[in-house]
């Protein structure tokens, strides 16, 4: 399977991996199909996402995409966590292969179940 060089850089080398000691939002995803979960770690200052991390449990893009979205997080405006789609995504991933599209659905509802913290 051939992956972008987004995918291959960040799965050899993720960033902002692990838990976050103070974490406002945790919002987690499994995929029950092929049981990829992924878990996001989200510090709210302000308005703001301060700081992000991720653990993940899977494939190489589930891996991949919880380090590249943790990075696109810092610094962006809390709502940003509902209006993230699939696409959006794929795009910051450089690409999925169709088989491997699940991880840009895991991704959304991980954050979306950290927006639903906020709410509570």
């Amino acid at each position: 399977m051939k992956y972008s060089t987004i995918i291959v850089e960040h799965f050899q080398q993720p960033r902002n991996c692990g838990e976050l000691a103070n974490a406002s939002l945790v919002g987690e995803a499994t995929n029950e199909a092929c049981l990829d979960r992924l878990r996001f770690f989200i510090r709210v200052d302000g308005e703001h996402i301060a700081e992000c991390t991720f653990q993940a449990q899977g494939c190489v893009p589930t891996i991949a995409a919880g380090s590249v979205v943790s990075e696109f997080l810092r610094g962006k405006p809390v709502n940003i966590l509902t209006a993230i789609s699939e696409q959006i995504v794929e795009e910051l991933l450089g690409g999925l292969p169709r088989t491997k599209r699940h991880v840009a659905l895991l991704v959304v509802e991980a954050l979306q179940n950290a927006q639903d913290c906020l709410r509570r």
